[in-house]
């Protein structure tokens, strides 16, 4: 009977494993990833401050809207879409200059799911605007037309 209760256990533990690890991977949405922290939040926007330590990994997280990043400081990172064994070499992505702004087009393109490690000896850091509902904000343009001057 001892036996049997021990087995039991170790089978338990021994599959409790794998799902354990799925639980770590699930997506998250962008806002809510490891080192991605928001800083400010209107209707419009959330502002979020990207800062990944060397040998850190941001875990999978979903670009589930319109997004522009600014690199503050680049490193050498690697990215791996979710669902896919293939991991980008360093030097693909992430690692532009300072002052380097990129754009995420989930309207067109649908959202993105990915994890970015950073596998380089300085901490990645940017900051990127998350647009809360696609297109123009509703407010329409005046044609300044019946202004004087």
């Amino acid at each position: 009977m001892r036996h049997a209760v021990f087995a039991s256990a170790v089978l338990t533990f021994t599959l409790a494993q794998p799902a354990l690890a799925q639980l770590e991977d699930k997506p998250v949405p962008m806002d809510k990833a490891p080192f991605h922290i928001p800083v400010f939040q209107n209707d419009w926007i959330i502002l979020l401050n990207v800062n990944i330590p060397p040998g850190r990994n941001t875990g999978y997280h979903i670009h589930y809207a319109d997004s522009v990043s600014v690199n503050l400081m680049p490193a050498s990172q690697t990215n791996q879409n979710y669902g896919s064994n293939e991991v980008s070499a360093p030097g693909t992505g992430g690692e532009g200059a300072p002052g380097r702004a990129t754009f995420t087009n989930v309207t067109k393109d649908g959202p993105r799911t990915h994890k970015a490690t950073n596998v380089g000896p300085t901490p990645f850091h940017n900051i990127s605007f998350i647009f809360e509902k696609p297109g123009p904000a509703g407010n329409t343009v005046s044609d300044r037309s019946g202004v004087n001057g």
